[in-house]
């Protein structure tokens, strides 16, 4: 499916240098510092702005033309920083938010910050006790070692008629920039291509409504 699969093993000692603190260790700064910074940039800025923008735009046309996402629970996994969340938060206060991060000083900025239930957990079944009508994997699912099993157990809590997003990186990047860009770190297990994404949903027997590069 023209997508890269890294061998590397996360169940090795190193891992602990990616599963612990993570956040702290890729990015150089505080957690809270990070999310401090990126709140206050303008929409022109961040990502994360054009991001929740994309989202909605998405979910108002869906809403529309096939009856989905028919309530405004969102759970957002490996929620991170927080940023996205917050984010959406402000667009649209409707939305109630659920963010599920197993990295315990993440889980703790995000309770200090978020309006949102934290819950500090990897997804598992029966983790959530509500169903989202929203799930969002924002630069997550490369971080997996088996994308499509998280995949088949978040299909568990979505809700009749809920969309799933999802954002990764690009398997163009190789072809542009060669097998040394940041995206092939050692913390990225897959990269994904078009094809893989639609390979991935229907092996969970989900309807792909749109994909974009």
């Amino acid at each position: 499916c023209h997508s890269f699969n890294s061998d590397l093993d996360h169940n090795a000692p190193l891992a602990d240098i990616f599963n612990k603190n993570y956040y702290e260790h890729v990015d150089g700064e505080t957690i809270s510092g990070k999310f401090d910074r990126v709140m206050a940039m303008g929409p022109d800025e961040s990502d994360n702005w054009q991001r929740v923008d994309r989202i909605l735009s998405s979910v108002q046309r869906y809403q529309k033309q096939f009856g989905l996402v028919r309530s405004n629970v969102v759970l957002d996994v490996g929620a991170g920083t927080g940023v996205f969340l917050a984010r959406l938060k402000r667009a649209a206060p409707e939305f109630s938010g659920i963010a599920v991060e197993p990295d315990d000083k993440a889980c703790e900025h995000l309770e200090s910050v978020l309006q949102a239930q934290v819950i500090c957990d990897v997804m598992r079944p029966g983790l959530l006790k509500e169903k989202a009508d929203l799930i969002s994997f924002n630069r997550v699912m490369e971080h997996m070692p088996n994308p499509a099993e998280v995949l088949r157990v978040s299909v568990g809590s979505l809700s009749s008629g809920g969309v799933i997003y999802i954002e990764v990186p690009d398997i163009l990047t190789f072809g542009l920039y060669g097998q040394k860009h940041p995206e092939f770190g050692s913390s990225h297990l897959t990269i994904f291509s078009p094809q893989g994404l639609q390979t991935l949903f229907e092996a969970n027997e989900l309807e792909v409504l749109e994909i974009q590069r």
